[in-house]
C-alpha cells in the first residue's frame, strides 16, 4: 500500500468489491458517496505529459462582461 501523503503523478488505483470484503461477506450495507481509500496528491497535468515528455503552453481568452460592452482580455 502506498503512503497516502505521498506525491505521485499516477493515476489512483480502482478496486471494486461489490460492497464485499476479501471473505465475501458484505461490509456495506448500502452504497456511499466516498469510498473508503486513500486519497494521494495527483497532478494531472504532469501525468498527461510523462508520456509525451514535452510541456504544451497554451493562451486562454477570458471574455467578461461589463455594463453593455464586452471586453476581451489577454
Amino acid at each position: 500500500m502506498r503512503d497516502p501523503h505521498q506525491y505521485t503523478a499516477d493515476p489512483l488505483p480502482l478496486v471494486r468489491t461489490g460492497e464485499r470484503g476479501p471473505d465475501g461477506k458484505i461490509q456495506l450495507k448500502h452504497v456511499t458517496t466516498r469510498l473508503n481509500r486513500p486519497w494521494l496528491v495527483i497532478d494531472h497535468n504532469r501525468s498527461k505529459q510523462s508520456l509525451t515528455k514535452t510541456i504544451h503552453e497554451e493562451l486562454v481568452e477570458q471574455v467578461k462582461k461589463h455594463g453593455g460592452d464586452i471586453r476581451l482580455l489577454l
